[in-house]
């Protein structure tokens, strides 16, 4: 599965590619991990970019330019007239401050990016810990079908699944996996289009309600409520 090889390949980039202690961050919704990586990288070479024109104008040695200020209509005390003065600016050394001080903010933000991606890795190698590749690879809702009852809620869909045998904390943790994957491929609509969890800004809880498990999946912008419903709704065939 192409997500597996991407949460390998990251987990390499976050422990090779961060030069500064990582500032806590929280990612946008339907932002990839793959998308903070390579927007780190883009700021990083503008950032060196702008660290070769800091270095070309220093190179430059001074460069003043001078100016007349216009005279002042102020007047001293005895009444005579303040004439203009003489301003002289090192131009090449303020190109190199301005130089220098973009660099640093490009840098900056390139830290973040990272940092964002980093949180998204983090997220889905806590929640996907110890899950047997079967569970990695087959939609749980899915998987669950033949038990479950689908009725519409507010912001959402709430799914109850019959049978005694089932462990809530399981499919928590199982349901908790794909959501957190989802998040780090950016909520690709191709990731498990099945599950409800997967939708970008849902979230979900799961309890144990006498013999069954209900699974309750909201989520905050209409469309993504909807999509929510429709996939719930199409567990069961409708």
């Amino acid at each position: 599965m192409r997500l597996l090889a991407v949460a390998f390949a990251a987990a390499v980039a976050s422990l090779s590619g961060c030069r500064r202690d990582r500032p806590p961050a929280a990612p946008q919704p339907g932002v990839s991990y793959e998308a903070y990586i390579t927007e780190a990288a883009r700021l990083d070479a503008e950032a060196t970019r702008e660290d070769e024109a800091a270095e070309a104008a220093a190179q430059r040695g001074a460069d003043y330019q001078c100016q007349t200020a216009p005279e002042s209509e102020q007047t001293t005390t005895g009444g005579e007239r303040l004439h203009g003065t003489r301003v002289c600016d090192d131009v090449a050394a303020a190109d190199r401050r301005r130089h220098e001080a973009r660099a640093k903010e490009l840098r900056e933000a390139a830290d973040r990016a990272r940092a964002r991606a980093g949180t998204l890795l983090d997220a889905d190698r806590i929640a996907c810990q110890g899950l047997a590749f079967d569970r990695l690879r087959d939609p749980p809702l899915r998987r669950l079908a033949a038990r479950a009852a689908v009725e519409r809620v507010d912001r959402g869909a709430r799914i109850t699944l019959s049978g005694g045998d089932l462990d809530a904390g399981e499919l928590r943790r199982e349901l908790a996996c794909h959501h957190a994957r989802a998040a780090l491929g950016g909520h690709d609509p191709d990731y498990m289009p099945s599950e409800p969890v997967t939708v970008a800004g849902a979230s979900f809880r799961v309890e144990a309600v006498g013999p069954a498990v209900v699974v309750t999946v909201v989520a905050g912008d209409p469309t993504a409520i909807e999509v929510v419903r429709r996939r719930a709704e199409a567990l069961v065939g409708r």
